[in-house]
């Protein structure tokens, strides 16, 4: 499934409608280049699950943790070098629990070590438009899915 933003606000508002679907144990694996809209992605999740605090990317501090509807473990995997990396930070505690949303920059550095996860593609289409696909791995696309992705085209806030 695929989608264009056109700007950092409606990438923002697609992660906010996804996250007001999302019912806790998902694991979001976010895939793109640098600036490629990952962060911001994100802070649109924060939005959509009620969490007020400002969203930075965790990259020197790798994972952080915001308390909203359900708790939002945002990690940043471009420094971790393998599973023992991801031990260390005891992400295997929280990675896919009930009442618990991770989302992963710079996934597809741990999604070997991911059995279910959903991959989320940001890609630059311009200055400010952007690709967002969304791949299910280890399962199907649930149905909250589908309909977070009818009413983001459909243009509802």
């Amino acid at each position: 499934m695929r989608l264009v933003s056109r700007s950092p606000g409606e990438t923002r508002r697609a992660a906010r409608i996804l996250a007001r679907r999302l019912a806790g144990g998902e694991i979001l694996s976010l895939v793109g280049d640098l600036a490629a809209g990952k962060t911001v992605f994100v802070q649109g999740l924060a939005e959509g699950l009620d969490i007020r605090e400002r969203i930075t990317s965790p990259t020197f501090v790798i994972h952080r943790f915001h308390e909203g509807r359900l708790t939002l473990d945002h990690i940043d995997a471009y420094r971790l070098a393998g599973p023992e990396d991801i031990e260390a930070i005891g992400a295997w505690e929280f990675l896919g629990a009930a009442g618990r949303v991770a989302a992963i920059e710079w996934g597809d550095r741990v999604e070997p070590m991911l059995d279910r996860f959903y991959r989320i593609r940001i890609e630059p289409a311009g200055p400010e438009t952007r690709t967002l696909s969304l791949e299910t791995i280890g399962g199907d696309v649930p149905p909250a899915f589908i309909e977070a992705l009818a009413e983001i085209a459909a243009g509802h806030p």
